[in-house]
């Protein structure tokens, strides 16, 4: 009997915990709960804040929803794929006549209901049943609009009915902006290149020589971790550029002699980067990975852990980040391997795919610029031999909140040692899209995630955790539009569920596994 139970463990747990409890029993005896499905316990922080809608003017969401979303987005689907509305022939006509069907539905966004996605082929490996069975049949059900919908759940819905209208082609009708995006930043991704040879050398660590020191590698780590979150908007003046000979060097005293030679100015790129930090949490994870060294020592073939992974966020520059983040990783011997975790198909305008992953490797590749040039051949090698795995997955373009991730996808995750999750968006699925109170603890909410995780973000939408009053008050005076600007960022980190958690043993699927 549930209630037995809870009464039991009644005297042995807190009230916040006991009423979590009865929460969880509650969805086990009406079955929404502890099927296979569930691979992560719900956030330790209670209760939940009902997800954002976009009903409310002069906030962010409702401009994304009423007006961003129609006039700048779906607008440059239509010129960038040389769409004309009411021509319906050729290969392209069935998706301009669906788009214009979407356009008339956010004309009048707050009285239009969401409908079931309807794909205009066939799609292999579709989504469609998780669309219109999981995600969207009770808001259909409860007619809401596109602005009284969850605003998370609102804007993934978008990019899907845009897929479904361009099934059975194989355009992918955000190309162009994210090809001009890099094309765009080829001087900065030229001299990033040559930094990232300088800090690291190119292929990394000789097979069979030692790992690096935690200490050494924390500090490569931080300085590519805020490249990778903040990109251009580094001040790269104050980055010396190492010497032809600096940059060709690969073995771990030549790497650590450019470092230290530069450490002073290194310094000061850093706090470039910092000044905009309104929470960092880096020591923290990089203690929590010195305890584990110390215990366990490291893999014995060079490097202190088997694996990290990197859930990616945008392609173009931010992508040609995260992968130098990862040539990091695995050139100073941080990790084995990285594997990139990335969108099955394309949202959010420019959000990478396996495709952009591939075409960003080949543009390195055939890049006039030496530097680039030899990164990409490297990176190629890599993937050929595992060292730089790709892993698309439907679930990084549904709108679920990440406890509610998916097995596979969690037993996956929980193999890395450190999982990187990059970017707004998908910031917004650590917090589930919901207003915690924004000086919560960061880890009471996302200390579900399968392994340790570290997450790194701009801020661009109402949401946040761990950011001090202090912090608040800060990003305020500077900028009254702070939450949604950009300007500001955080790194912030969890433990997650590393110890002590019997992943795949069904240990999850008890009730009881609500109160860890």
């Amino acid at each position: 009997n549930p209630f037995q139970i809870l009464r039991r463990k009644f005297e042995a747990v807190s009230m916040q915990k006991a009423l979590r409890l009865a929460c969880a029993l509650a969805m086990a005896s009406s079955g929404q709960a502890f099927s296979g499905r569930r691979a992560c316990p719900l956030p330790r922080q209670t209760p939940l804040p009902p997800m954002l809608t976009s009903e409310t003017p002069g906030t962010w969401a409702h401009d994304t929803m009423n007006r961003r979303i129609r006039e700048e987005i779906l607008s440059r689907i239509f010129d960038e794929n040389s769409l004309k509305r009411g021509d319906y022939a050729g290969v392209l006509g069935e998706a301009t006549k669906r788009l214009e069907q979407l356009e008339q539905e956010l004309l009048n966004a707050a009285e239009t209901p969401l409908s079931l996605v309807q794909d205009a082929e066939p799609l292999p490996d579709s989504d469609l049943a998780a669309w219109n069975e999981e995600m969207l049949a009770e808001v259909v059900e409860a007619k809401k609009t596109w602005l009284s919908a969850p605003w998370l759940l609102a804007e993934f819905y978008f990019y899907r009915r845009v897929r479904a209208a361009f099934a059975g082609t194989d355009v992918d009708w955000f190309q162009a902006q994210k090809e001009a995006g890099l094309a765009a930043a080829q001087s900065t991704i030229e001299s990033l290149s040559l930094r990232l040879l300088g800090s690291v050398g190119a292929m990394g660590r000789p097979a069979g020589s030692p790992a690096p020191s935690i200490t050494a590698a924390a500090k490569v780590l931080r300085l590519w971790s805020l490249t990778s979150l903040w990109g251009n908007k580094l001040d790269l003046s104050l980055w010396p550029a190492p010497t032809d000979a600096e940059a060709a060097a690969d073995s771990e005293q030549g790497a650590q002699e450019d470092m230290e030679s530069g450490e002073k100015r290194l310094q000061e790129v850093l706090l470039s980067g910092e000044e905009r930090l309104l929470g960092d949490d880096f020591d923290e994870c990089f203690d929590d990975l010195s305890q584990e060294v110390a215990t366990s020592g490291d893999t014995g073939d060079g490097a202190l852990f088997s694996s990290f992974g990197i859930v990616t966020d945008n392609a173009g520059l931010e992508l040609a980040t995260d992968m130098m983040l990862a040539h990091c990783i695995v050139a100073f011997g941080l990790a084995k391997s990285v594997t990139l975790h990335c969108k099955e198909y394309p949202v959010f305008v420019s959000d990478a795919t396996e495709n952009d992953v591939r075409h960003t490797v080949d543009y390195f590749s055939k890049s006039p610029d030496p530097s680039m040039a030899t990164l990409g051949q490297v990176w190629s090698q890599w993937i050929d031999a595992g060292r730089l795995k790709i892993e698309p997955h439907s679930f990084w373009c549904h709108p679920k909140p990440m406890w509610e991730m998916p097995r596979p996808v969690a037993e996956r995750l929980h193999q890395h040692r450190l999982v990187v999750v990059k970017g707004d968006a998908n910031y917004r699925r650590l917090l589930g899209d919901r207003p915690w109170p924004l000086d919560t603890n960061f880890d009471s909410v996302c200390g579900y995630f399968p392994t340790r995780l570290l997450a790194l973000r701009a801020l661009k939408a109402e949401v946040g955790l761990g950011l001090s009053e202090t912090a608040q008050t800060r990003a305020k005076a500077a900028d009254d539009k702070w939450l949604t600007s950009g300007r500001f960022g955080v790194v912030q980190y969890s433990s997650g569920q590393t110890a002590g958690w019997a992943m795949g043993a069904g240990a999850l699927d008890d009730p009881m596994a609500y109160l860890s």
